[in-house]
């Protein structure tokens, strides 16, 4: 993940940075690489065309304020999440109106960037979110179809990436998938995106691209559990 964090106080820009980097340990997410800029022309001089996930900035800046400097952001950048940070929340609205993703009143502490991530995390559902797999190569976590672990080997089938086979344990790919809630364990070796299960009967599941996973009978009635709620949860934020 790119961050950048735009202050023009450098004290607060390193404050942040340490509290974002110890968030994202936390949630068991991919470490991240910051970017700071001292002002909003600091940054529209020097980001040299660096596509950014996420962009941290001061509201109250001088010659241009952070709100403004969001609406040139979003004149070249519709997708980038906007976080703004402030002594003051008069500026909450006009936030909402460049899109922002989240408005944190100051003091910062490590708990409002906790929750600051956790709901970038959600309405991402993996897109554009990378796990780096034990050979340093990346995989799409949303392209993941599902994975399967035989001999010390995990075979990870992939929407685009095609099937990836590399040495690692299983449940390290487990525990970097954890804060993805759609993913789900099967049975000892076998985890599957819910996101990508087209049929569900009896213990075999169908994945796309024709991808077939058995179901442990020990896991059977949990993996049940959680499929169905998962497709509630996925029908009730469709509906609104």
């Amino acid at each position: 993940m790119w961050i950048a964090i735009i202050d023009d106080i450098n004290a607060e820009q390193r404050h942040m940075a340490l509290l974002v980097e110890k968030a994202l340990e936390e949630m068991h997410l991919c470490p991240c690489e910051i970017c700071f800029f001292n002002s909003a022309e600091h940054y529209l001089s020097q980001n040299d065309g660096k596509k950014f996930d996420l962009i941290i900035l001061d509201i109250f800046m001088d010659w241009m304020t952070g709100i403004d400097l969001a609406k040139e952001i979003r004149k070249v950048d519709k997708d980038v999440h906007i976080v703004f940070f402030s002594s003051s929340n008069d500026f909450a609205t006009e936030s909402y109106n460049v899109c922002a993703s989240y408005y944190i009143q100051k003091p910062v502490t490590k708990e409002k960037v906790v929750q600051m991530l956790e709901k970038i995390r959600i309405a991402d559902e993996g897109k554009d979110i990378y796990i780096t797999l034990q050979d340093k190569r990346r995989i799409l976590v949303n392209g993941i179809i599902c994975a399967e672990y035989n001999d010390h080997v995990l075979t990870v089938f992939c929407k685009n990436q095609g099937v990836i086979r590399v040495r690692m344990a299983f449940n390290q790919l487990v525990e970097d998938l954890k804060p993805f809630p759609f993913f789900q364990v099967c049975n000892r070796g076998t985890l599957v995106n819910m996101n990508e299960i087209e049929a569900f009967e009896k213990n075999l599941i169908k994945m796309s691209q024709g991808k077939v996973v058995a179901v442990s009978r020990r896991k059977l009635n949990e993996v049940n559990v959680k499929y169905q709620d998962f497709l509630f949860e996925k029908a009730r934020r469709e509906m609104g």
